[in-house]
């Protein structure tokens, strides 16, 4: 196995892969990458065994062969290379790879090809085209309410549930304090419906995949059995999907408050902001007082002191106290784009939704502080 490449060019490569490869584990084989080279390209491969990753990049294919490499050190080495230089790989007996650019040499030991667990193979006919901008933000949207651990004595899983139709696209989080719902146009072509749970970690990563690739309007999905594969331009993402249950939580999604208020969304995200300063270091609580024309703000933390703040908002309702963990309010507030948000309340053991103007398709769903011990 000998090729030559640009040093950005495989980085690249190798940066698209090494996030899923296990540094720590039983598994020795899951802390490296395979590496094929074939057809004047290399083939880069990582798996966790729930997760994989393929990637391509362009090389001068001097003798095919394939190998394994440890992804931290091979990513450490490239990362110190000069950048628009060019790297030489050779596989030398026993495993030995030798890496030169210019005066620099590396050999580094790796593992026989052999060891690596197979990617699964899959009909490319069965793939549906999805934008990839809408799933994008999709992720985006719901990820700040899928937990990274299965809460189960919230019945929160560490995934998000994604229903697929023709007729739309739906995806769900919960972390059993908060959920989140969103909404979009379905998949022509799709031929049976889809529900299934997608999880974080797999979400977080084609998030990334999906961030760093340009030009790719449209990306390939598919969905078999227990496993969900995306294809993005040439790198392709394998997913084991998450078989456990999802609360049914659209009685929050559906149910309708009578305090609605529209707010300035950056105005609101400095109120909170200040006023969290104070807040105690776990729930980061405050209280939020809405009168007539005005949302009043508070909190206290009794080793430090207190902090108030207000500001005038279009409101001749009646007047409600209702405390909320602010973290939560400014992770929603940080996603949504526009100068104005929407904040729906009814009382103060109740539900709170944050959302778009004159748009349901997208909503946040926070619950009060005291109430935390309640399960959507």
């Amino acid at each position: 196995m000998e090729f030559r490449i640009a040093r950005d060019e495989f980085l690249r490569g190798v940066n698209i892969v090494h996030n899923v490869a296990i540094i720590k584990g039983t598994k020795p084989i899951l802390s490296h990458l395979l590496f094929q080279a074939k057809d004047n390209r290399i083939y880069l491969y990582g798996t966790d065994l729930e997760i994989g990753i393929k990637a391509e990049a362009e090389a001068q294919i001097l003798k095919e062969g394939s190998i394994c490499l440890s992804a931290k050190m091979i990513s450490d080495i490239l990362r110190e290379l000069p950048s628009e230089s060019e790297v030489h790989f050779v596989l030398e007996e026993k495993n030995q790879v030798k890496i030169t650019c210019g005066e620099i040499c590396f050999h580094l030991l790796g593992l026989q090809a052999e060891e690596f667990p197979p990617f699964p193979q899959y009909d490319s006919g069965e793939m549906v085209s999805i934008p990839s901008n809408t799933l994008r933000e999709m992720i985006l949207k719901i990820g700040i309410t899928v937990p990274m651990i299965e809460q189960k004595h919230l019945s929160a899983p560490n995934g998000a549930l994604l229903e697929i139709t023709e007729e739309f696209m739906e995806m769900m989080g919960t972390d059993g304090h908060r959920l989140s719902y969103i909404k979009k146009p379905g998949v022509k072509g799709l031929k049976n419906k889809v529900k299934v749970i997608f999880p974080k970690k797999s979400m977080n990563e084609l998030k990334r995949i999906l961030d760093d690739t340009v030009n790719v309007e449209n990306i390939s999905a598919g969905f078999f059995e227990n496993q969900i594969i995306f294809k993005i331009g040439t790198t392709e993402l394998f997913s084991r999907l998450l078989e456990t249950y999802f609360p049914n939580i659209r009685a929050k999604i559906i149910s309708e408050n009578d305090k609605i208020l529209t707010i300035n969304r950056h105005v609101f995200r400095q109120a909170v902001k200040r006023v969290s300063l104070f807040t105690e270091e776990k729930e980061k609580y405050i209280m939020l007082q809405l009168g007539k024309g005005i949302l009043h703000f508070s909190s206290q933390n009794l080793g430090i002191g207190d902090a108030e703040d207000q500001f005038p908002v279009e409101y001749n309702g009646p007047s409600l106290e209702i405390g909320f963990n602010s973290s939560f309010i400014l992770d929603i507030l940080n996603i949504l784009g526009g100068d104005t948000i929407v904040m729906e309340m009814s009382d103060h053991e109740s539900h709170g939704v944050i959302r778009e103007p004159d748009n349901r398709d997208y909503l946040y769903v926070i619950m009060p502080i005291k109430l935390y011990d309640e399960e959507f």
